[in-house]
């Protein structure tokens, strides 16, 4: 089962505010994303066109490199649809950008101590080349590339949230009920999070959840 969602009409057209100083190799070479990529999201309007110098070539700016790490981020980190980004973009307002990005890899140093300082803090003891340790660091790495280091707060809160539903885990020999905890206790957290946004940021509600949606009359093999 896919979800739908109807997508806003977003506008293809270039910012005034751009500063048109690179090519799409370059533009490819400084986000890492390959060239026949970044012409797709430009067909899609997931990108606004460069500036034209002549038929074949244009010229793209800061806002371009911007736009190409939040879809990596929002894909790679995030687990969205390009469906499903492109709804994202049209609900957000593309201003001159107030928040400089970082290189990608740049920010990871950063990211992974702050992690660990959060781990120490609660006395939780991981590792951090796990794949949860992996992917804990690089969300918090993303919202630094983004510019956005006033958002990784957002790890202390989570890491209270988690500590307070340790106290009410189970009995650590019953297998079957960890089990069930962990998996449908991030399908709980990240369903309640929708729920709230629904009120505070309607344009967003079409955001769908990590997975495939439930659906009481799908069978097992196509949820």
């Amino acid at each position: 089962m896919t979800t739908s969602f109807a997508i806003p009409k977003m506008s293809g057209r270039a910012p005034a505010w751009n500063r048109w100083t690179m090519r799409v190799a370059e533009l490819g070479l400084r986000t890492g994303v390959s060239i026949p990529t970044i012409k797709y999201y430009l067909r899609e309007g997931l990108l606004p066109q460069g500036e034209r110098t002549s038929p074949n070539q244009a010229r793209y700016g800061d806002e371009h490199i911007r736009r190409l790490r939040m879809i990596k981020v929002l894909t790679e980190v995030g687990g969205l649809s390009i469906a499903a980004v492109k709804y994202v973009f049209a609900a957000m307002p593309w201003e001159q950008g107030e928040h400089a990005t970082q290189a990608p890899g740049d920010a990871w140093p950063a990211a992974e101590q702050h992690v660990k300082e959060v781990l120490a803090a609660s006395e939780w003891h991981a590792d951090l080349d796990d794949d949860p340790g992996r992917t804990l660091v690089a969300a918090v790495a993303a919202l630094h590339e983004l510019g956005r280091s006033d958002l990784a707060g957002m790890l202390e809160r989570c890491a209270t949230v988690v500590a307070e539903l340790a106290r009410i885990d189970t009995d650590p020999d019953d297998t079957e009920a960890r089990v069930l905890t962990l998996v449908l206790g991030d399908v709980v957290l990240a369903a309640l999070r929708r729920l709230v946004s629904r009120k505070d940021t309607p344009t967003l509600t079409g955001i769908p959840l990590p997975g495939k949606p439930y659906s009481p009359n799908a069978s097992t093999c196509e949820r």
